[in-house]
Formats: C-alpha cells, sequence, structure tokens
C-alpha cells in the first residue's frame, strides 16, 4: 500500500500543533497525524527544525515569557479537554461494546440452543431412518419368502393343472368307452330282441297230447 503523499506546509503545520500542546513533534507523531513516509517527514522536518532554531535564535522574533506561559496554558487546556473527550468517547465505546457484547451472548446462547435442537432433531431423523432400513430390511426378507412360496404354488399349480388335464382326459376316454360300451348293449339288444318273442321249441306238442 502507497503512502499518502504530504506536502511541506502540512508537516510544519502538524509540528506546530504538537508543539503548541507541548508534545514532542516526533516522526512518528507527524506521520499519524498526516501521513507520509519516514524519508519525507523527516527531511521537512529537519527543514522545520532549522527555520525554528533560527526563529529562536533571532530576538525580534522571542516570544516573551508571558506570551510564552499563555500558549502554554491554552496547550493544557486543550490538552485536558482532548482527555476529557477522549475518555468520555473510551467510556461511550466501552458501554456500546458491553451492549453489543451482551447481544452477542445472547445470539450465540440462541446458536447453541438452535444448535442443540437441530442436533436431537437429526438424533430423532437418524432413529427414524435406522427404523425404515430395518423395516425395509424386513420386508425384503418377507418378499422373498413369498416369492419362495409363490414359486412353489405355481410349481403345485402347474403340477394340479397337468393333472387336471390327465383327469379330463381319462373322463373322456372313460365317456368314450361308456359311449361304445351302451352302442354294443344297443346292438346286443337289437340282436336279442326276434330272440324274445319266439316260442320255445316242443311247447304245442305237449298241450296236443294231454
Amino acid at each position: 500500500m502507497r503512502r499518502q503523499t504530504i506536502t511541506r506546509d502540512q508537516v510544519f503545520e502538524a509540528a506546530d500543533q504538537i508543539v503548541d500542546m507541548g508534545l514532542n513533534p516526533t516522526q512518528n507523531a507527524i506521520i499519524r497525524r498526516v501521513g507520509g513516509s519516514f524519508t519525507t517527514v523527516g527531511r521537512y522536518m529537519e527543514e522545520w527544525r532549522r527555520e525554528r532554531r533560527a526563529a529562536n535564535e533571532n530576538p525580534a522574533t522571542v516570544a516573551p515569557d508571558q506570551l510564552l506561559g499563555a500558549a502554554k496554558t491554552f496547550a493544557e487546556e486543550i490538552w485536558g479537554k482532548a482527555l476529557d473527550l477522549a475518555t468520555a468517547r473510551l467510556s461511550e465505546d466501552q458501554r456500546r461494546l458491553k451492549a453489543e457484547q451482551a447481544v452477542i451472548d445472547e445470539d450465540r446462547v440462541d446458536m447453541l440452543n438452535q444448535v442443540q435442537d437441530l442436533e436431537e432433531v437429526a438424533a430423532t431423523q437418524e432413529a427414524r431412518i435406522t427404523t425404515l432400513e430395518q423395516t425395509i430390511r424386513e420386508a425384503i426378507s418377507e418378499t422373498s419368502v413369498l416369492q419362495d412360496k409363490l414359486a412353489r404354488a405355481n410349481e403345485r399349480a402347474g403340477v394340479a393343472e397337468a393333472r387336471l388335464a390327465d383327469a379330463n382326459r381319462r373322463i373322456d376316454e372313460l365317456l368314450e368307452s361308456v359311449v361304445i360300451a351302451n352302442q354294443r348293449n344297443a346292438e346286443l339288444l337289437d340282436a336279442l330282441l326276434p330272440f324274445r318273442h319266439r316260442k320255445p321249441v316242443g311247447t304245442n306238442r305237449r298241450s296236443h297230447s294231454k
């Protein structure tokens, strides 16, 4: 990341402000205020120190003690107000962080409860899946048994059908035999019918002799 380009006036102004607050204008302090690199800030700070030493060595530009005291007092007041403001902001930030932490803790508890509920639901679903798998295995086993029974029943039904066909064939043969026998009986009866009406030989002779 490239550092922000700063100017000579920015460095001078920042250094003067830090001095007015009663602090030492180090390069780190300048960089924290206006940015820049150590090389650029260091070069401008050397120039700022030369000009400041020259101003301090010139009697016409030396500030009176009263003015310096007032400036120091003003700087101390500014610094005190800055500290008070920083303390107030810190307290506000701490209060806000505590509130946010409370919300985070509450959300964390809710998330833990939801996770626990989900784990219970998952356990219940897993138990149901296990039961269903067992039921499916039993159903498959029963289906296999039923298929075996059905195959044997079909086999027995096939044998029964074959036997029934044989029995029907035998019945047909017997019926045909009965028909033939009936025809033969009818033929024999027809053949014997003339003999039933014929009188026996010798019957008339006995009657005449008497």
